[in-house]
């Protein structure tokens, strides 16, 4: 598949992150589609045309990542959509909801690429 081809859905309330987020996959040529809360994702993720990827905010005001990640898996359309889990709370208190992620189906979860503790080291 050719990167120009794929639709990204990210769902986070923070500007700076989207923004960062949309820029990266940007360059690799990937359409971005944004919605900033978790309410009424799966309504906004029908009308698309087309969608191959969901990138989600774990922490999202009215509904949190997690109800809309039920939502999602259960809707007929949206079923097989990977969706992977980003946050930018530390790590370690995320994965106590891991379970709750898993359950729902289909999650991904990546180890942090950036380690923050680097960046204070001279």
């Amino acid at each position: 598949m050719d990167l120009q081809e794929i639709t990204v859905l990210v769902v986070e309330d923070n500007v700076s992150n989207f923004v960062l987020i949309a820029r990266l996959l940007g360059y690799l040529g990937i359409h971005c589609e944004w919605k900033t809360s978790g309410y009424e994702v799966v309504e906004y993720a029908d009308l698309l045309p087309k969608l191959d990827l969901i990138l989600m905010d774990i922490r999202l005001p009215y509904e949190d990542g997690y109800e809309a990640l039920k939502k999602i898996r259960s809707s007929p359309r949206l079923t097989s959509i990977p969706v992977i889990a980003i946050t930018a709370e530390a790590w370690n208190k995320c994965r106590k909801h891991t379970p709750l992620v898993l359950m729902a189906s289909s999650v991904s979860q990546l180890t942090p690429i950036v380690s923050p503790p680097k960046f204070n080291k001279s």
